[in-house]
């Protein structure tokens, strides 16, 4: 990737979001990103109480108590519960890539998180934690460990965009498929991928693979927040779905 200012402009973009710039000095990502706000598009920004219709209410109840006090904007958490994914027995079709063998994924800001945008058919939205994707070579997975490395975590920007280098550990011994993560250069984690996805990611690694990780959300530097979940493919995979 490089250091040259890039416009993307797909042929069909999502209703709501806006052409912007990328600069990849910045880093994987740039607030000048095209931006997807989706939910001002849905609802005409009306807040909805009832939560996303994928969700049960009790558990949306939950949730929404916990994103209110991480600070998050009543802005912020209609982003997060008015996007609405493509149903996973409708992702075959929309899992594609260019004559280069590199995704057609780009992946767009949906306000306070990166989510993955398919062209096909007018454009969608795909589930960032959903089988089609880790089938397609896109792993979803929470950042563990922040209660262990509580000052690593809070030191690193896991901000939306914001690389993460990966690290294998067979010698760990709590587990041998471990997967360390870093923020770029640093030799101390900041966590590691969840156990239910390390084994599939340290394969790949174990096989000379170049693997990388972006941030879809994610506190900043300094935050009380402890969620961050990353996105991680191959290096070639993220930067084309980053261009």
């Amino acid at each position: 990737m490089d250091s040259t200012w890039t416009r993307r402009r797909p042929e069909s973009w999502p209703d709501g979001c806006s052409c912007g710039w990328h600069d990849p000095s910045m880093g994987m990502f740039s607030s000048k990103r095209p931006r997807c706000d989706t939910a001002a598009a849905s609802d005409g920004g009306a807040f909805d109480p009832l939560g996303p219709s994928s969700m049960p209410h009790e558990n949306w109840m939950g949730r929404h108590d916990a994103y209110q006090r991480q600070g998050r904007s009543d802005d912020e958490i209609r982003s997060v519960t008015r996007v609405l994914f493509v149903a996973a027995e409708e992702e075959a079709p929309r899992l594609t890539r260019d004559d280069d063998g590199l995704p057609l994924l780009p992946l767009v800001d949906s306000g306070d998180r990166l989510s993955v945008w398919s062209p096909f058919k007018g454009g969608s939205l795909l589930n960032p934690k959903g089988t089609g994707l880790r089938r397609f070579g896109l792993i979803s997975t929470y950042a563990r460990g922040g209660t262990h490395y509580v000052a690593a975590y809070r030191a690193a920007d896991l901000r939306k965009g914001k690389p993460v280098e990966l690290r294998r550990e067979p010698h760990n011994p709590h587990d041998r498929n471990a997967v360390a993560l870093h923020p770029p250069g640093s030799r101390e984690p900041f966590g590691y991928a969840q156990k239910g996805r390390a084994p599939v990611i340290a394969r790949r690694m174990d096989a000379g693979e170049h693997l990388a990780g972006v941030s879809l959300r994610g506190p900043g530097p300094r935050s009380a927040e402890d969620s961050a979940l990353l996105l991680i493919g191959s290096a070639l995979d993220l930067a084309a779905a980053l261009r």
